[in-house]
């Protein structure tokens, strides 16, 4: 029998340790942390909206032959409704 469940395990103790050093660091410096918290948010939205298209465009481009036109009006519209939302509704304009 393989025992497969160390890859995961490592996987996961090695995020373990570096959310670990994350929240001592933030502690440590936490002016820091505050003044830069947008740009930890960006970074954080940027990765998983990376991850998720190279997971999911591949496999979206092989099912279906309209796929491409989907992907571009999606974008297009979480682009303009970030645009409206930004420009009527935010308090910091």
């Amino acid at each position: 029998m393989e025992q497969t469940w160390w890859l995961p395990f490592l996987a996961s103790l090695c995020a373990a340790m570096v959310t670990i050093t994350g929240i001592v660091a933030i502690r440590r410096y936490e002016d820091w942390a505050l003044r830069n918290a947008s740009y930890f948010a960006c970074f954080a939205a940027g990765v998983l909206v990376s991850v998720s298209f190279l997971h999911i465009v591949p496999r979206a481009l092989a099912l279906s032959p309209g796929a491409p036109i989907f992907i571009l009006v999606g974008y297009l519209f979480m682009h303009l409704f970030n645009r409206f939302i930004t420009a009527f509704v935010c308090d910091r304009c």
